[in-house]
């Protein structure tokens, strides 16, 4: 079971941890892990779905988890790649132009990586494989930079939302209930010093008589 267990540094306890190592921990995780191959097996699982039944299961399945594996490289290079770039943005104080200015550019160069490392790990010339087939690892690397690319979007917007949620604190209901409670007897207040308040300024009206006028200084507080 996935859980939220984070990966610190060797020689640091959880009451040492920096801002930048907590902004880490936030992205690389086990939790985001296990997202991420859910992820790639749905991304799998339509194509495979498709030659279930013009292939044997065993040889399927074996195709199958190949192809997660393959895919799962690039996924985990991406989450370590925004989860350093995280780091970086909160150690460094960036503003929110320049992190995702530097989380785009990270993105695609850890895309470009992991094309090589795939080949590497599939067991192929990494040469003859790119020179035969380039428009196919360019595909991989425009689709893996976009994914990481939005990927980091994501992380930075939560963090930012985070932030200003921690900046700017929602009242709790027994803060608005006081604060109503508050107005209405401040209110009640003024309405008892207006009743008690001499009206002896008094404005002409069109007939020649005259009525009575508040002054200027006593105004109800939900004006």
């Amino acid at each position: 079971m996935a859980s939220v267990i984070a990966l610190p540094a060797l020689g640091s306890s959880p009451h040492e941890r920096s801002p930048a190592r907590e902004a880490f921990a936030r992205v690389f995780n086990l939790r985001n892990v296990a997202a991420l191959f859910y992820f790639c097996l749905l991304l799998l699982a339509g194509r495979f779905v498709i030659w279930l039944s013009y292939e044997p299961i065993e040889s399927w399945a074996f195709d199958l988890v190949r192809g997660v594996r393959q895919t799962m490289i690039s996924a985990v290079l991406l989450l370590l790649a925004i989860a350093c770039v995280e780091a970086f943005v909160t150690a460094r104080r960036l503003g929110a132009r320049s992190a995702l200015t530097l989380g785009v550019i990270v993105s695609l160069v850890a895309a470009a990586v992991a094309v090589p490392i795939r080949v590497w790990v599939a067991g192929s010339p990494l040469a003859s494989s790119i020179a035969k087939e380039p428009g196919y690892f360019v595909q991989v690397w425009a689709l893996w930079a976009a994914v990481g690319g939005f990927g980091y979007w994501l992380f930075h917007t939560i963090r930012t939302d985070e932030w200003h949620a921690r900046s700017w604190p929602m009242p709790s209901a027994g803060a608005r209930a006081c604060r109503r409670r508050w107005s209405r007897r401040t209110c009640a207040r003024c309405r008892r010093r207006l009743s008690h308040t001499s009206f002896s300024i008094r404005s002409p009206t069109s007939s020649g008589s005259t009525k009575p006028r508040r002054p200027a200084g006593e105004r109800c507080c939900r004006a």
